[in-house]
């Protein structure tokens, strides 16, 4: 454990390939993704996202996935999309005010951790971890669609 400032605590729980990502957002946000993959296979990964405004990290979330690949915040439209797997938080750009906070366990219906594929006023796309199954949610009914049930017959 190495201590960095006065009340800060540093621990690394970083195991093989790791990555740092830092974006800009359109109104000037900074996020930052250090994604670790790991195992042998490397199947596993964890993300750490930080926003940062005027130089300070104001909204933080991390999440692991197994066999899951992608990102853990994105911008749509003008707000960020941040989620630890359980709950999405819906930041405004610019501001880092959060205006939404939706539960990803009661929406999909398990305590499994949820990847957020993609977003707009209308629907909201979650995959679950271990079942893998890509769901629709219409953001106004909260309706449900199953992608699989719906295309396979």
């Amino acid at each position: 454990m190495e201590t960095l400032g006065l009340n800060y605590v540093y621990t690394s729980q970083l195991f093989d390939a790791v990555q740092f990502d830092f974006q800009k957002t359109p109104k000037g946000l900074i996020y930052l993704t250090v994604t670790d993959v790991y195992g042998e296979p490397p199947i596993n990964n964890k993300w750490y996202t930080m926003i940062i405004k005027d130089g300070m990290v104001i909204r933080h979330a991390s999440v692991g996935y197994h066999l899951r690949y992608g990102d853990n915040v994105k911008i749509a439209g003008d707000q960020l999309l941040l989620t630890d797997g359980k709950i999405l938080r819906l930041i405004e750009d610019g501001t880092g005010k959060v205006t939404e906070t939706i539960n990803l366990n009661t929406l999909g219906g398990n305590s499994d951790n949820y990847l957020v594929e993609g977003m707009d006023e209308d629907f909201l796309l979650i995959r679950s971890n271990q079942q893998g199954f890509l769901m629709m949610i219409d953001r106004k009914t909260g309706a449900k669609t199953l992608f699989y049930k719906a295309l396979l017959t």
